[in-house]
């Protein structure tokens, strides 16, 4: 009889260890997933705000050299003003100089 309780006492604790083990280990998963998922998202986080660091920069070097590019248009704007009022001059002394021509006396 004693062996038979000692018996049954052991089994009674090997299942109530056992349902103790599995209730741990159901309550640990969640802590873990949750952990787990924090990393993930402090990853995540961290690439992001890499990916905007470098977009940020990019973007700075990209209004630089627009800004750079806008100057070197209002340069050439200029420069062909210039140029259109230089080519209107030398067609007017042009046509100045034929007028001359056409008046000298026409020599055979």
């Amino acid at each position: 009889m004693k062996t038979r309780c000692t018996m049954a006492m052991v089994v009674v604790l090997g299942l109530l260890a056992a349902s103790w083990l599995t209730n741990r280990t159901a309550a640990q998963t969640p802590t873990n997933t949750y952990q787990q998922a924090l990393q993930r998202y402090q990853q995540e986080k961290a690439d992001y705000q890499k990916r905007t660091a470098q977009y940020e920069q990019q973007s700075a070097i990209y209004l630089k050299q627009q800004a750079e590019y806008d100057e070197l248009l209002k340069r050439y704007g200029k420069d062909l003003d210039r140029f259109e009022s230089l080519l209107a001059l030398q067609e007017k002394q042009q046509q100045q100089y034929q007028r001359y021509l056409d008046s000298l006396p026409k020599q055979k």
